[in-house]
């Protein structure tokens, strides 16, 4: 049974720990499931953006925004509420295009941490 304790940058596992009861196998494989669906979800983020498909990118926001909330990504769980909100009014497709390098920065990063902590449940 885990006893996490380890801190990141961008990511807060605590939601991930308590839904898989403190069993380092559940946690893993929560983290599994994500980590394999949100790749998918982000290119079609960045590929909506480009098509000014506010649909799409809303659809991608709102996917990406729970999975960011469960992995404690508060940062960008709180800017795919934005996103969701721009896509509502249907204006600011541009300022979703000039955050981009942010939210796939962040990701990327957070990305890594999610692997460290994988190596650690399943070592």
């Amino acid at each position: 049974m885990s006893t996490h304790n380890r801190t990141y940058k961008h990511i807060n596992l605590k939601y991930i720990y308590d839904m898989a009861g403190g069993e380092d196998d559940v946690a893993a494989s929560i983290l599994k499931e994500y980590t394999s669906k949100m790749p998918l979800v982000m290119s079609n983020l960045n590929n909506a953006v480009i098509a000014g498909d506010y649909e799409g990118v809303n659809f991608a926001a709102h996917k990406l925004k729970s999975s960011f909330e469960y992995l404690g990504i508060t940062e960008l769980a709180a800017l795919m509420i934005e996103i969701e909100n721009v896509c509502k009014i249907k204006y600011g497709i541009k300022w979703v295009a000039a955050n981009l390098n942010t939210i796939k920065s962040v990701y990327e990063t957070a990305s890594m941490e999610i692997e460290q902590e994988l190596v650690f449940l399943e070592g």
